[in-house]
């Protein structure tokens, strides 16, 4: 029984372990290369997230700026109303 195993063995040829995989290499590059486009699509979404939020809190920035200047301006104004007061306050007690 056992020659019948062996001569059946070398005459029919089975499928070894490695062809057993062989067929899955092309899925496994396919999948591997699904991945990598992947990961490479969502690195881009984040560095265009990123820039739209850095341009976000730049333009935020400015418009705070612009706020605190202005603010400034308007008190720079009424500080320069005010010491003309006082000028002629002064003039006229004087």
């Amino acid at each position: 029984m056992f020659q019948e195993d062996v001569v059946a063995a070398i005459t029919s040829p089975s499928v070894g372990r490695l062809e057993e995989f062989e067929g899955l290499v092309p899925n496994l590059v396919d999948a591997h290369k699904e991945i990598a486009s992947r990961v490479c699509e969502v690195n881009h979404r984040i560095v265009r997230l990123q820039q739209q939020q850095n341009e976000t809190s730049f333009n935020s920035y400015i418009q705070q700026n612009n706020q605190q200047n202005l603010l400034l301006t308007k008190m720079t104004q009424q500080l320069a109303r005010d010491v003309k007061i006082i000028m002629m306050q002064q003039q006229c007690l004087n």
